[in-house]
């Protein structure tokens, strides 16, 4: 489970608390947690640190019996009990992870296994029973059943191989003679037999097929601030045409579609935020009903260029005056640490892109004899408290937001320094250079996600709530600015978001009071871009 943890800036204030007063002590349980996983092979990972299981989705080539364990990171004070590198996921296995007691951890995959059958004229995916190797096939009326052809055919996992079929007829098969070698036509007036080989073994796979009346007609949309994905069918005889306008404005032929036997497919671009449209498909004489939708809006968070700001004593704040969560959008750590360190996140009048920018920098100050360490940050959502006796805060994380932008892009200048601070687990790290950290992410929080460092309540990046993802990482002198753009991963299309976290920091790891004294990272003239 990958987590992300936001650096409160005066947390360890409570070093000072505890020179001064001599309290009983009380070891608190660490629960021994892995937050990260790789393995060889995998497509998907998700962790569910409530039952300590790990689910992985592998690859079809993936040998299950000998899946190499590439990356594992556990919370802070856990170490693991088992010596090895590879796990047997042929069925569930173990790892025993230690903190303050032990705990094991399952770890479990699934493979799933990509069929198809695809025939010239055909309607639809082939409608397939894996259970009882039975599949059927169905084909536009305009199709001649005695002479179909096949293009390709995967009925068993990668490296199958379809080596015979045979027409069956009152019961009895009726072998070709020919070899088996896509494209090739066939006559399936009556089900047929395909006998596929894999890893030494044959299985038969019964097929039959059907002529389906296919009229034009628009399926599926799947509709965006500026683009709209489109899936329809026909008859399959002749060219099928695409169409599209805004409400009563003129029909627009769409140029690039994709046409598979009786199926349309096509990325319809350049389209108007929230604009209401209509689109069908034309084959010849027959033409289907317009569909109406309206496309999603494209909006911004305020102050994406960051020339709005306002101080209070020694606060900066990266808003205007008078606002409030959560028309303020942004705020920082500066309202727990400006008392003692002064603050980190400021705004830049010269180096800047245009109009004013965000300056970062990773500082230490001496409180009482105690080093107090900051990385300057930003992001979406509101600081809420410092609890200077569990060297803890508390944050709102997030900005209400329901669109689906395609890609944040922005301006950054970086000066990284030698990390020179360190806390566990990263007392490796001395030495290195820092890098800054740019992340952005859509969930479907039902409200602003409340990080509790005290609690250990962060953001679990792996969890279902996490809808898509962006994030830049370097560690690499700029020389000035540098213009990004972070591509939002969307791990799930159908769900619509209602909060956008973006958030940005001059030290990587300054969650963990690890980074580089000097590290200085400046942000500019951020948009989310809608494509």
């Amino acid at each position: 489970m990958r987590k992300l943890r936001f650096l409160t800036c005066t947390l360890l204030m409570a070093a000072v608390v505890a020179c001064c007063e001599e309290e009983p002590v009380h070891l608190r349980e660490i629960p021994a947690d892995i937050t990260a996983m790789e393995l060889e092979g995998q497509v998907d990972l998700t962790i569910d640190k409530d039952h300590n299981r790990v689910e992985a989705v592998m690859e079809e080539t993936a040998d299950l019996t000998c899946v190499r364990i590439l990356k594992l990171e556990m919370n802070e004070d856990t170490y693991l009990l088992d010596d090895r590198d590879y796990l047997n996921l042929t069925c569930p296995d173990t790892l025993h992870l230690m903190s303050t007691q032990e705990e094991e951890w399952v770890i479990s995959a699934v493979q799933p296994v990509s069929r198809y059958i695809t025939v010239e004229g055909q309607v639809g995916d082939a409608q397939i029973d894996v259970v009882n190797r039975k599949a059927v096939v169905y084909l536009s009326k305009a199709n001649d059943l005695s002479a179909v052809t096949f293009l390709d055919v995967k009925l068993e996992a990668v490296g199958s191989v379809v080596v015979s079929t045979a027409s069956v007829v009152d019961g009895l098969a009726e072998p070709e003679s020919t070899p088996v070698e896509f494209p090739m036509t066939l006559d399936c007036r009556h089900d047929r037999v395909f006998t596929v080989e894999y890893q030494g073994a044959e299985y038969e796979w019964t097929l039959c097929f059907a002529l389906f009346d296919a009229p034009a007609e628009v399926t599926s949309l799947d509709i965006w601030a500026c683009h709209v994905d489109v899936e329809a069918h026909f008859d399959a005889d002749g060219e099928p045409v695409l169409m599209i306008r805004e409400t009563s404005g003129e029909w627009n032929v769409v140029e690039d579609i994709n046409v598979h036997g009786a199926d349309v497919t096509a990325r319809i671009a350049s389209l108007k935020p929230s604009t209401s449209y209509e689109v069908k498909i034309v084959d010849g004489d027959q033409e289907s009903e317009p569909v109406a939708f309206v496309t999603e809006a494209a909006e911004q968070v305020p102050n994406m260029s960051f020339d709005d700001w306002h101080q209070d004593g020694k606060v900066w704040y990266p808003y205007a005056q008078g606002l409030s969560y959560p028309e303020s959008a942004w705020d920082s750590a500066n309202p727990g640490s400006a008392t003692f360190i002064g603050s980190s996140t400021v705004p830049e009048e010269t180096h800047v892109v245009a109009g004013k920018a965000v300056r970062m920098e990773s500082m230490e100050a001496k409180v009482l004899f105690v080093s107090v360490f900051a990385a300057g940050n930003l992001f979406t959502g509101k600081f809420l408290d410092v609890d200077i006796m569990s060297q803890g805060a508390t944050l709102d994380w997030g900005y209400p937001f329901t669109c689906r932008p395609t890609a944040l892009k922005g301006y950054y200048s970086y000066t990284p320094a030698k990390i020179n601070k360190t806390k566990e687990p990263y007392k490796d790290k001395e030495g290195q250079t820092d890098k800054c950290q740019i992340t952005a992410f859509l969930t479907d929080w039902d409200k602003p996600f409340v990080v509790n460092t005290t609690e250990g309540q962060f953001v679990d990046m792996y969890a279902d709530y996490i809808i898509a993802s962006a994030r830049l990482e370097s560690d690499e002198a700029t020389d000035g600015y540098r213009e990004f753009r972070l591509d939002f991963d969307y791990k799930d299309t159908e769900r619509k978001p209602t909060y956008i976290v973006i958030s940005a920091c001059a030290s990587y790891l300054g969650d963990y009071f690890t980074g580089g004294v000097g590290s200085t990272l400046y942000v500019d003239e951020f948009e989310l871009l809608y494509e």
